[in-house]
């Protein structure tokens, strides 16, 4: 199959804001009839082709030091206070998020690939393999301390497939596409998996569960398009209700929350061609600001973002339920730059070819930076991560995963430490020199949950609508690309004949 037929597959399965794309895989075989159908423009298709055979060349796999954390006691007492949490005690992991966390193209060796989930490498609820097998993730590193732990996602499936549904998600609740207003969606999506007992055995009442929710970068990207709608305050409302309802309905649970981070450095890599087409369709917003003006008011936003967070959980400490549940921000990617190769240029190991998702790399780097998080007090935790900064592993004297009910020894004021701490992103822009994965990314619209409910009560129309605006914009970004093409050739050409006259 043509290369630019997958990757018309790419733009418009990812951009269109049609709710039915996500309702039948009926609907996606139609769009994958109607792209093939198209002619195909051969200088196009070979701009994409060396494209991916760039990204083929490149080392994706995890460049990170051995895993060396084990359990620190021998005792077998289970924890009977979330604040008093190790690792061995967790029973099962879940997550709430977008395509990040679906593992989107993350294990792209070619077109195809970044029309999939890679669900099993997901940083945060990934458990293929091990991680003695190089397979980086949160449960991985779990089942060190609790070879038992469960609800991990598994395995890889096509993008839009109804992902949550299938037993290979595990209680990976993420959607590609998702915004912050679908996240409460998911969280209810994962109270009734988990109720129910599917598709893995959960004692809601007392097993120890931890649930990591990471949301927000497709929000940014429409940001210049609808202020109001994906304001921080709009995030914050989402985010207030989605862990409220959480706490009210799952007993023995630590959730981490994990802030975003500055958007605007995707244009760090509009110099490679394809990377800038597919960023002005994911993410304008951040990827191609109209101003300086408009970059810092998105940089702001972003950090009011994670300021939202933490004014959430530090407000009268809401979302503590005594020893039973409790929230944790995990600011590792406040002040995040983007990878850098020797020569200073964006080093594009840790994205998948799309440019925008975590490769493996990206995904393993993630998940040691979101581990060591975990094991520092709130007040000194990280915003960044970086190249070789090994692991933290529970001790013998601080054997239990930090919140904020025990990082008090640690830091007094720890609210107001972390946001003054990321209000000094906005006013920074750091060299990337040093740093890791300060990766994201993606969908520019927001793709709502499915609802089993109204599964079949979906209108033809949108669908219609969002299929033709599709072709449309793949149209116009074709003749962009062609016309961009044909210019810098002109331009070799002219510099040619100079030299020779």
């Amino acid at each position: 199959m043509h290369v630019i037929v997958h990757v018309g597959l790419v733009l418009i399965a990812c951009s269109a804001s049609v709710n039915s794309l996500s309702d039948s895989s009926s609907t996606f075989d139609e769009l994958r009839a109607l792209i093939q159908s198209a002619e195909v423009n051969e200088t196009i298709k070979a701009e994409f082709k060396e494209h991916f055979k760039a990204w083929d060349a490149l080392d994706t796999s995890p460049n990170l030091s051995k895993f060396t954390c084990q359990p620190v006691s021998d005792s077998v007492e289970r924890a009977t206070s979330v604040h008093r949490l190790r690792p061995e005690d967790i029973d099962v992991v879940a997550a709430i998020g977008d395509s990040i966390t679906a593992g989107c193209g993350s294990n792209a060796l070619a077109a195809p690939g970044i029309l999939r989930e890679w669900r099993g490498l997901s940083w945060s609820i990934g458990g293929d393999k091990s991680i003695d097998e190089g397979v980086f993730t949160i449960p991985n590193m779990l089942k060190k301390f609790n070879p038992k732990v469960k609800g991990f996602s598994t395995g890889t499936i096509p993008v839009f497939s109804q992902g949550i549904f299938t037993k290979k998600a595990g209680l990976n609740m993420a959607v590609s596409g998702a915004k912050a207003g679908n996240i409460l969606t998911q969280a209810k999506n994962l109270v009734k998996k988990m109720s129910e007992g599917n598709p893995v055995p959960v004692d809601i009442h007392n097993d120890w569960k931890l649930v990591t929710l990471f949301i927000g970068g497709n929000d940014l990207c429409a940001y210049c398009k609808d202020e109001d709608a994906y304001s921080h305050a709009t995030y914050q409302h989402h985010l207030n209700e989605t862990l409220n309802y959480l706490r009210d309905n799952l007993p023995r649970t630590l959730v981490n929350v994990v802030p975003m981070l500055d958007l605007t450095q995707l244009s760090e890599m509009n110099g490679e061609l394809v990377c800038g087409l597919l960023h002005r369709l994911f993410c304008k917003c951040g990827s191609y600001p109209t101003s300086d003006v408009a970059r810092q008011v998105l940089v702001q936003e972003a950090v009011e973002y994670s300021e939202s967070i933490i004014d959430l959980i530090d407000k009268e400490n809401s979302f503590d339920r005594g020893d039973d549940f409790t929230v944790v921000a995990q600011p590792f990617l406040v002040n995040q730059r983007l990878p850098s190769t020797a020569s200073g240029k964006p080093d594009l190991s840790y994205f998948a070819p799309d440019c925008f998702h975590f490769s493996v790399r990206g995904h393993a780097t993630s998940a040691q930076a979101l581990w060591n998080n975990m094991f520092e007090p709130a007040g000194r935790k990280r915003l960044s991560w970086y190249r070789d900064e090994g692991w933290n592993c529970p001790t013998s004297s601080n054997p239990y995963i930090f919140t904020y009910g025990n990082s008090d020894s640690f830091s007094s004021n720890h609210a107001a430490h972390e946001k003054n701490m990321m209000k000094q992103t906005a006013n920074r822009h750091s060299p990337r020199q040093n740093f890791g994965s300060g990766l994201q990314r993606v969908e520019q619209t927001s793709l709502p949950d499915r609802d089993e409910s109204h599964a079949g009560s979906q209108s033809v129309a949108p669908m219609v609508v969002g299929i033709i605006a599709g072709v449309v914009v793949l149209a116009v970004l074709l003749a962009m690309l062609t016309a961009n093409i044909k210019k810098k050739k002109r331009e070799i050409s002219d510099t040619e004949n100079s030299a020779l006259l």
